[in-house]
């Protein structure tokens, strides 16, 4: 069966969902009105509750009414096919619900049951069995195992979360939220709702079975109100599709704040067992959307935090150096936010221009000096804080500015508040508050936050922040270990190796010698030293096993080194084995070349410093195939080792149009065999060339 996933983008039903006119709730129960309840009945209250002005369906043959709401038997008694379905059965019924909403002329489905995929070889069957039922209905479903949608700017709550029932709501905002945890989801809207910041939308994806986060970000592209878009995802179900909606999002001058779940490996186990995505695709995950110009964040606030700065002041954020202003009354915490910027490219702090320190005259004691940072100290405390502050975020060469506070004496904290709000209200660039206090600052920061300003509570944080905002680079990025294959499809190093030379890849030379006396023949013919590897079939890693001898200096080495080759096989089980016999590569800097093809994904090509290296660093950086402009620069620069490909020291740095020439022809080789992952480990690069050594592939590709 085709997958859902080679749809089109759908953007109406994403905004059928958001806005719906009508709405039919199958699974609801009669339960007293303000005892939470979830499912069904959340969503009914909570339409109810936040001003809901559409038409509105309970379905549950057991009543008449609800809450003198008139209830119905069926989907197919309700007077109209309503604009979408909140479906919240147990997970047994929902095959047969989703083709009564088919039956009844109803196009899109909101599904909060669970117990499908997410519960792996479980919940497969059924899994199987809803996806057969949308396709045979023509229903378009967000879920299962979903918690709904917030349509903040529209009043419209269809969703059953419960951190709706207690405190305010979310002030509206120009940014929209998309998660794939419920949970996560109901985390984000209390802690923004807490720091004052407004969204216009927030959708749990739940496991994306069909609609996903591309049909809502090919959505939001188009909503004016929405001016910046964060994800959580654990996972990329279609990377075509991806690419796609981000590349509608940011042809718009938008953003996109990506938090990545599952990026290590242990955090891929726990997103397999939360939401059922597939493990081990997490560093071509984090190239595709690098490479898209999505920007990856690695803090749940950030999901907030960061679009909410963009969205106020976007102009502030694209520029390739960025002037930040640090103003404080701690010189020490002044330095530390300062040195935290400095570890992150991208920053500066520029000195205040005459106009400004003419305007910080009256307001500084003679023993301190117009600078950036711009440390007031007490002596001018309290009055002297507002027009300082305000005189020094006026300076044109600031972008931003980050107010950094230590604990204030209780007497002055009104003052201070009243005078971050008053600049901030009038000024034409971000203001942040770092306030590094505990719980003498408590109200104070409560009520920056219930104004609308962003405060972090680290310099580091402050760093974090606007790292993240300023750019589509990704925030403090890990070194990303290089996947391992899988041995069971590993193919030979000769039939490999061989492939990549038909795709052009300089080779070192070789030949395939099947008896001892073939080996001696080819050592002569290729000329020592030599090196010689037994090709036991599904090994490998071969030196691990004692199957690669190296710089076999002559004939009397050669036949010594048999001896223990042979050995070696036998005691891998393979007595009578092949051998590959190479001349010596050259010096240079050794590096790992690779190629995954993933069906969902695409072709990603990788990069890092090979040999012993690699299981040392695991420095391996990927981006999707053919690159970009500019791709491979950026992949080569990303390295925590590009110093080396450079050249180190007065040693030469490696031939980058060789490595680029030589992965296109890994791509081809990859083709060739219909493999699913090659990996060159080594090849050795010189500043004028280089030659491959030893190289794998694995996995037959679909």
């Amino acid at each position: 069966m085709t997958s859902l996933h080679d749809q089109a983008l759908d953007a109406g039903a994403a905004a059928a969902l958001i806005r719906p006119r009508s709405v039919a709730i199958v699974g609801i129960s009669g339960a007293a009105a303000g005892t939470f309840r979830p499912g069904g009945r959340a969503v009914f209250d909570h339409l109810r509750r936040f001003g809901y002005d559409g038409r509105l369906y309970p379905v549950n043959p057991r009543y008449d009414q609800i809450d003198g709401v008139q209830a119905f038997p069926a989907l197919a008694e309700l007077p109209e096919a309503p604009d979408c379905a909140v479906v919240a059965v147990p997970a047994a019924a929902v095959p047969q619900t989703i083709r009564d909403c088919g039956e009844a002329g109803v196009r899109n489905v909101l599904l909060l049951s669970s117990g499908f995929g997410e519960l792996g070889p479980e919940g497969a069957a059924l899994d199987a069995e809803l996806r057969a039922a949308m396709a045979a209905s023509g229903v378009r479903v967000l879920g299962p195992n979903t918690t709904g949608i917030a349509n903040v700017a529209d009043g419209c709550y269809l969703t059953m979360t419960s951190v709706l029932a207690a405190g305010g709501l979310l002030r509206s905002g120009p940014i929209a939220l998309l998660l794939q945890s419920g949970a996560l989801g109901s985390c984000v809207i209390d802690r923004a709702r807490s720091a004052g910041v407004g969204a216009g939308c927030v959708v749990s994806l739940g496991n994306q079975v069909d609609l996903d986060a591309a049909d809502f970000l090919a959505h939001f592209a188009t909503d004016e109100r929405i001016e910046a878009i964060s994800l959580y995802a654990e996972g990329v179900p279609d990377g075509p599709r991806y690419r796609r909606a981000v590349e509608q999002v940011l042809d718009t001058g938008k953003r996109l704040f990506v938090l990545l779940g599952g990026a290590s490996e242990l955090g891929e186990r726990a997103a397999t067992s939360h939401t059922g995505r597939i493990a081990g695709r997490a560093a071509l995950e984090r190239a595709l959307l690098r490479e898209t110009g999505a920007t990856l964040v690695d803090d749940p606030d950030d999901l907030w935090r960061t679009p909410t700065l963009h969205a106020r002041h976007p102009a502030r954020f694209a520029t390739p150096t960025m002037g930040v202003g640090i103003f404080t009354i701690s010189g020490g915490l002044a330095v530390l936010a300062a040195d935290q910027l400095g570890h992150r490219d991208g920053f500066d702090l520029p000195e205040p221009s005459e106009a400004t320190r003419q305007a910080l005259t009256p307001w500084l004691p003679g023993y301190v000096g117009a600078r950036n940072p711009l440390d007031l100290g007490p002596g001018t405390m309290p009055d002297g804080f507002q027009p300082a502050l305000a005189a020094f975020a006026a300076d044109a060469a600031l972008d931003a500015v980050a107010v950094v506070l230590p604990v204030v004496a209780t007497a002055w904290q009104p003052a201070v508040v009243d005078g971050v709000l008053a600049v901030a209200e009038t000024l034409d660039k971000p203001l942040l508050v770092c306030w590094y206090a505990g719980d003498s600052a408590a109200a104070s920061v409560e009520r920056l936050r219930g104004a609308g300003v962003v405060v972090v509570e680290s310099p580091r944080e402050l760093a974090s922040v606007l790292d993240s905002v300023h750019g589509p680079a990704e925030a403090e990025p890990d070194a990303e270990r290089a996947p391992e294959p899988a041995s069971e499809a590993t193919m030979s190093d000769w039939e490999v190796l061989s492939a990549i030379a038909h795709a052009g890849g300089e080779v070192a030379p070789m030949r395939l010698a099947r008896t001892r006396a073939e080996v001696v023949e080819a050592a002569a013919e290729l000329g020592f030293p030599v090196v010689v590897k037994a090709l036991v079939p599904g090994v490998a890693h071969k030196s691990e096993h004692g199957l690669v001898a190296v710089a076999i200096a002559d004939a009397a080495a050669l036949e010594q080194r048999l001896d223990g080759l042979a050995a070696a096989a036998a005691s891998a089980g393979a007595p009578d084995v092949a051998y590959l016999v190479q001349a010596m590569a050259g010096s240079g800097v050794e590096v790992v070349l690779s190629v995954r093809r993933d069906a969902a994904l695409g072709t990603f090509v990788g990069v890092g410093l090979g040999g012993i290296l690699i299981e040392l660093l695991h420095d391996v950086r990927y981006a999707p195939h053919p690159l970009p402009d500019g791709a491979f620069e950026r992949l080569l620069e990303e390295l925590a080792g590009s110093a080396l490909l450079r050249g180190y020291r007065g040693r030469p740095g490696a031939d980058r149009a060789w490595i680029e020439r030589t992965l296109d022809a890994l791509v081809e080789a990859a083709e060739q065999l219909g493999a699913a992952e090659l990996e060159v480990n080594p090849a050795i690069v010189g500043p004028h060339g280089g030659v491959i050594v030893d190289a794998l592939a694995v996995g037959r590709a679909a």
